[in-house]
């Protein structure tokens, strides 16, 4: 047990450690116009109403509104998984834009990579376009990764088995005329020794020694049971940029016997028609 919460501490707290690395990486510091001077200040320390200056290179610490661009692009794939950067300019917009749309404004998490331009910051932290993403990953319910539901169902059986044992024990003395309380002690103990109080452990060290190996190849981990979870992964459904959505891949159409069927609905949910040359089919053949 000891051993087990030690491994697991050690792992997490280095991980920590490199996602605070990371994280000083992302968006150190924003270039501010103060009082008609450039001031370079941590983006920590950036709050709406500053004026910040962009140059080719630098990070987006918030989210802005332009009020000057000259030949200014942006790479938006960390939020709309566009792989070319996008062209922003000044001037309001008309409507309501999508994310993806809205070229007068700038938002946390991208980086300029051509021009340079200047912004009100209009949004910091959590009310940025990033920070609502980040509240709905906290928001997301962790599930049980594949490796704790065999061990779940491992125990359950060795449970089973050991109970069966210490019946069938006791059953056999009883048949004997041995001491009742005696031959329940005796199951009592075949059930301790079937127990592998080691098992946690070495699954434990198994998944350090998976993180070491990753951390070798400049993948960082936070978790120890992640790395069991990629183990079992065979497809990643993605868009051209890698970007990981919904984490839902819905078929549209069919091709089959020579004929493209349409199909409807989204995700996991079971409704949905078949269409072929707009007429409703039945999937059996009909």
């Amino acid at each position: 047990m000891f051993i087990n919460a030690s491994l697991g501490f050690i792992q997490e707290y280095r991980a920590e450690k490199s996602l605070e690395a990371l994280q000083e990486i992302a968006a150190p510091k924003a270039r501010v116009l103060r009082n008609g001077e450039i001031a370079l200040i941590p983006a920590r320390e950036v709050v709406p109403g500053h004026v910040l200056l962009l140059e080719s290179g630098d990070k987006v610490p918030a989210d802005a509104l332009l009020i000057e661009a000259l030949n200014l692009q942006v790479d938006e794939s960390p939020l709309t998984g566009e792989s070319l950067p996008v062209t922003k300019k000044t001037g309001p917009l008309e409507g309501v834009r999508a994310l993806a749309e809205r070229t007068n404004m700038i938002h946390m998490g991208t980086t300029v990579t051509r021009g340079r331009g200047k912004r009100v910051v209009m949004a910091t932290g959590m009310n940025t376009e990033m920070g609502r993403i980040a509240a709905l990953l906290q928001e997301t319910e962790a599930g049980e990764t594949p490796l704790q539901r065999r061990m779940a169902q491992l125990g359950g059986w060795l449970v089973l088995i050991s109970l069966g044992i210490c019946g069938i024990m006791m059953l056999i003395g009883i048949c004997q005329r041995e001491d009742m309380i005696t031959m329940f002690l005796a199951g009592v103990s075949l059930v301790v020794a079937a127990v592998p109080e080691g098992l946690p452990a070495v699954v434990t060290v198994c998944l350090a020694l998976g993180v070491r190996r990753m951390a070798q190849k400049k993948a960082i981990v936070r978790k120890l049971p992640a790395v069991e979870t990629l183990g079992c992964v065979t497809a990643i459904c993605t868009d051209k940029t890698g970007t990981l959505t919904l984490n839902q891949m819905t078929v549209k159409s069919v091709w089959a016997e020579g004929r493209t069927i349409e199909v409807t609905g989204t995700g996991y949910s079971p409704r949905g028609e078949f269409l072929w040359e707009e007429k409703k089919i039945k999937p059996e053949g009909g």
